[in-house]
């Protein structure tokens, strides 16, 4: 599976970015993410998604924010036929 970058949501910003081929500058409850090109088979953007829940569960930590965006990926999938597997992985920086 192809990765489309590395996305990483700022706890200080409270925004959502996308790196690919770069380098990240992460700060202590920053929160990065590893996922397969798959989540981009939605109706709306990868991006638009993760922000989403992230704007209102980023500040409460990786456990949370993970459940939180587990649970608005399987509500979408409802919605959506998807004959491929989504594969999401997030790790926080803890000083």
């Amino acid at each position: 599976h192809l990765l489309p970058g590395v996305f990483v949501w700022s706890k200080e910003n409270t925004s959502l970015s996308l790196h690919s081929n770069e380098t990240i500058s992460l700060n202590d409850g920053d929160i990065f993410f590893l996922t397969n090109n798959n989540i981009s088979n939605f109706s709306v953007s990868e991006h638009y998604l993760m922000e989403k829940v992230l704007k209102h569960f980023g500040d409460k930590g990786l456990t949370v924010a993970m459940k939180m965006l587990e649970k608005e990926l399987k509500f979408r999938l409802r919605k959506t036929y998807l004959n491929k597997d989504i594969h999401l992985i997030g790790c926080q920086i803890l000083a």
